[in-house]
């Protein structure tokens, strides 16, 4: 099935929990060399492989394959938590999951409803005093007349390079780039940082993200964005050979 969305929403729904799985290869494989499946009893799912943006676009391929799901009970989204939703001809060298609650979400993206973006989350009271996963989207209204199919490229350049900077950001303990098959469904980062306060220095002190997340508002270098932030409740494997959460 590749990069894409895998079922079909109710878009008046508001999810309360989410799971992620992530596959590493030991060598990066195409679209048509990984299957995936909707994990059960989720209202939506996406998939995508961890890819840079290339001055031609997107190559579709690489050796990190991840898939999100949108839950709207606890004891469901757990249960998928051990389902196998990514086959290849190639086993992981590595594998990683995680059930996650939204603490704080903003913005739109348009998995629930491709017609009227909107909000996908319902949030908790509760913050994190351990690790956190941060979820950011872009999208872009690829229907407009005379859209400019560079700027979705021009965009991912530019996360290309904040990646590079982030790499040694301290309290960072993994960062991903999704991108779908389809142009029209909206992209995602995902990271897991150890804690608030290391996300706080990243995300809000002076410096190369902030200038780019103030130049990405100031020029409308998309069309739409969400910010989501995860306490993580229970993970299942490692990843890096460590475990997260």
């Amino acid at each position: 099935m590749g990069l894409t969305r895998l079922g079909k929403s109710d878009s008046l729904l508001v999810m309360r929990f989410a799971t992620i799985h992530l596959d590493l290869f030991d060598r990066d494989l195409a679209l048509d060399e990984v299957i995936a499946e909707r994990p059960p009893g989720s209202r939506f799912a996406f998939c995508g492989v961890d890819e840079p943006m290339t001055e031609q676009g997107l190559m579709r391929r690489g050796s990190i394959w991840g898939i999100i799901a949108l839950f709207e009970e606890e004891v469901t989204a757990t249960a998928a938590l051990d389902a196998h939703c990514l086959a290849a001809r190639d086993r992981p060298v590595e594998s990683w999951s995680a059930l996650l609650a939204p603490i704080h979400h903003r913005g739109e993206i348009n998995w629930l409803d491709r017609a009227t973006p909107g909000a996908i989350f319902t949030t908790g009271e509760m913050e994190s005093a351990g690790p956190v996963a941060v979820m950011t989207s872009v999208g872009f209204d690829f229907a407009t007349p005379d859209f400019d199919l560079g700027r979705p490229v021009r965009f991912g350049l530019d996360v290309n390079a904040q990646r590079a900077r982030m790499a040694e950001t301290a309290g960072l303990s993994l960062q991903l780039a999704f991108y779908a098959s389809e142009f029209t469904t909206d992209a995602i980062t995902f990271s897991v940082w150890q804690d608030e306060k290391a996300i706080g220095r990243f995300a809000y002190a002076p410096g190369p993200h902030r200038t780019q997340v103030d130049r990405f508002h100031a020029e409308k270098l998309a069309d739409r964005s969400s910010f989501t932030r995860f306490r993580i409740l229970e993970t299942r494997g490692s990843w890096g050979g460590q475990q997260l959460g």
